[in-house]
């Protein structure tokens, strides 16, 4: 359980949490790796709604007020080209 604490108190985003979390997966029957799974919950979701979060604003801000929609107009790249490369 040290190890799986360790490995989850360094994860910085929520990916790095569940990649911990994939390879501990079949220990989570056992009650110490379930409780120190438990500890790390809240933070967890907290981050998942912080991605959330920055994931929809990211969606609300339109291509047109953005620096890529700038820089594209100054290296002559069309519009529709421009926003595609946004997009991605």
């Amino acid at each position: 359980t040290a190890r799986l604490r360790d490995r989850l108190g360094a994860a910085k985003t929520a990916t790095e949490m569940f990649r911990v979390f994939s390879r501990f997966n079949a220990l989570f029957v056992r009650p110490r790796i379930r409780g120190a799974i438990q500890e790390y919950q809240t933070t967890l979701i907290q981050q998942v709604k912080d991605d959330v979060a920055r994931l929809q604003d990211k969606f609300k801000e339109t291509y047109e007020s953005t620096q890529a929609c700038k820089m594209t107009q100054v290296r002559d790249i069309p519009p529709t080209a421009g926003l595609v490369i946004w997009a991605k």
